[in-house]
């Protein structure tokens, strides 16, 4: 919702334009300048900086997208294949700029738009708000957090909210790099830029700083919503919490990203009666592609060959042989799933 996002189409436009005519060397603001450096420098600029306009994508267009994945094994992939070392892939298909495209599919067969998701989200929360429980979500400290701390701000503006301070960290930090954020987003008034700082002015919410404020929010508020940092609940902040949620069945643990087996989140969502009496679910809110994304992509990106990847091998081989049944990317090169030690010759 916040970030702003680049067009492929975009890309490739400029990708075909003369590098001449490209305005690659072309001045770049100062705004823009003093915005990276801010981030990453610290507000220094650093001896024999590039500058930004000779870091733009032009490799598109200069032939150095030639690579293999790793080393290893042969791969069968029915009538499209990678194969091992030694011998290439003979193809005659060609199309666009790129020989190869590493893919983002890390949602596998999950065909729900954002939308979807979010409609899901509201439902959860609001029939845990109106069974008078209490909402806790912890976050990654910057990520998701910020994008879910705004739009449930809008969704429930006259349910109470807590953030602790390490999500209203993150807020500010990305106040302090504009050029990244959005002009404008559907779920906030005005611009990106307005709704958080508005947020940050504290309207609607509030922020402990000791273990006595959170007891007293704690005992001040019914139905609310908690957000908190560690998305996998491993800290002991994010386990006291859960201790004060977990005794009353109308609260509600709400997981909103991938939790990594062993952790205290994924062994609550396994066994949530072997811990507690509260609700806990997951419910994803989508930072990654799933189905129609990568099917857009696809469109948006032609390539030679295709590589899907940040899910496990199993469901990238459903997500391609689900796409190549629908004849979604015919003609669009050819589509890979590939496990760790495969390699794949162009």
């Amino acid at each position: 919702m916040l970030l702003q996002e680049d067009c492929p189409a975009d890309v490739f436009w400029q990708a075909r334009v003369p590098r001449n005519r490209r305005g690659l060397d072309a001045p770049v603001s100062q705004h823009w300048k003093s915005d990276i450096r801010t981030v990453v420098n610290g507000g220094h600029a650093l001896a024999g900086e590039p500058s930004a306009s000779q870091t733009l994508p032009i490799a598109a267009s200069e032939g150095v997208l030639r690579s293999h994945v790793s080393a290893g094994r042969r791969v069968e992939q029915g009538d499209s294949y990678a194969v091992s070392k030694g011998v290439e892939v003979n193809q005659a298909f060609s199309s666009g700029l790129l020989d190869l495209v590493i893919m983002d599919a890390a949602y596998g067969t999950d065909r729900d738009t954002q939308a979807n998701k979010l409609e899901q989200l509201e439902q959860a929360i609001h029939e845990t708000i109106a069974r008078g429980g209490k909402v806790l979500m912890p976050m990654p400290s910057v990520g998701r957090g910020q994008e879910i701390m705004l739009w449930a701000q809008q969704q429930f503006p006259d349910v109470p909210m807590v953030v602790e301070q390490g999500l209203v960290d993150g807020l500010k930090q990305l106040l302090r790099a504009p050029y990244w954020l959005k002009e404008e987003e559907e779920h906030m008034p005005g611009s990106v830029k307005e709704a958080i700082g508005l947020f940050l002015r504290g309207y609607g919410w509030e922020m402990p700083v000791t273990k006595e404020d959170r007891e007293g929010l704690l005992h001040q508020h019914a139905a609310s919503l908690w957000f908190i940092p560690d998305g996998m609940m491993q800290s002991a902040l994010a386990r006291w919490y859960y201790s004060q949620f977990a005794d009353d069945e109308h609260n509600l643990v709400l997981l909103t990203g991938h939790v990594s087996a062993g952790t205290y989140a994924y062994r609550l969502l396994q066994n949530p009666g072997k811990h507690g009496a509260c609700e806990v679910r997951k419910i994803r809110y989508k930072v990654h592609q799933g189905w129609k994304d990568v099917e857009k992509m696809l469109h948006q990106v032609p390539a030679r060959h295709t590589v899907l990847v940040h899910a496990d091998r199993a469901e990238t081989d459903r997500l391609r042989e689900g796409l190549l049944s629908e004849k979604s990317v015919s003609g669009k090169g050819i589509l890979h799933s590939l496990s760790p030690g495969d390699e794949l010759y162009l």
